[in-house]
């Protein structure tokens, strides 16, 4: 869990020109800003590609103080970053609060939020890496981790290509398999997924191209 609003000390350090690995742990790694910003708890701040030309923003707070809002930024160095967009915050809110926002971009980039509370302060979320989009099949799962849905993207195939996915438990025991086009894996996936209980499990897709496998966490 991580809170907007920093100490003095991690303003020094950017100012030296420490490493994110040189700061206090305690912090956010790449987040400064305004010490006198009321707090923002960040629960969880994820970037994930959806498709060759998108990119899917998630966060999410647990609590909110005086804020009116986020910028979402987007950076192709790290370096310089850019406002793409804005979300109005909850201003005042103590139970989880969820946002999104999808951004148009097939190459690679960094992304970040900047939390604004309505005094004008401000504070920096951290830093997401997001690669290009490639020609070759990829598996895409988000939002993961999740709680009882999680959307399968396969970029670079057919979509009306017949594939195999099974679901393996963390002990190697097999729960469920399936056939059939992507869209036909999403509908099986709905049902079942809603049966199984907290924990850590492969995701194993078979394509023509290649196989794949990825860890689903359900929380």
């Amino acid at each position: 869990m991580a809170q907007f609003g920093k100490t003095k000390e991690a303003l020094g350090g950017l100012a030296r020109g420490l490493r994110s690995t040189d700061w206090n742990p305690q912090l956010s790694p790449w987040s400064v800003g305004n010490p006198t910003s009321l707090p923002v708890t960040l629960l969880e701040f994820q970037a994930t590609r959806i498709d060759l030309e998108e990119v899917l923003l998630e966060w999410e707070t647990a609590t909110e103080i005086n804020n009116a809002g986020f910028e979402i930024e987007k950076s192709f160095d790290g370096l310089q970053f850019d406002q793409i967009g804005f979300i109005v915050g909850a201003v005042n809110s103590y139970t989880p609060q969820a946002y999104k926002h999808t951004t148009a971009e097939p190459n690679a980039a960094y992304y970040r939020l900047r939390q604004v509370d309505q005094n004008g302060g401000f504070d920096y979320s951290e830093i997401r890496f997001v690669d290009g989009a490639r020609h070759d099949p990829v598996l895409v799962l988000y939002p993961n981790p999740t709680h009882r849905y999680v959307k399968i993207g396969l970029l670079n195939s057919d979509v009306h290509r017949i594939h195999r996915l099974e679901i393996i438990q963390s002990d190697g025991k097999l729960v469920a398999q399936f056939e059939g086009n992507v869209n036909q894996l999403q509908d099986n996936l709905d049902q079942v997924i809603l049966d199984f209980s907290r924990g850590i499990y492969l995701l194993r897709l078979e394509t023509a191209e290649s196989i794949f496998v990825q860890r689903l966490v359900l929380n």
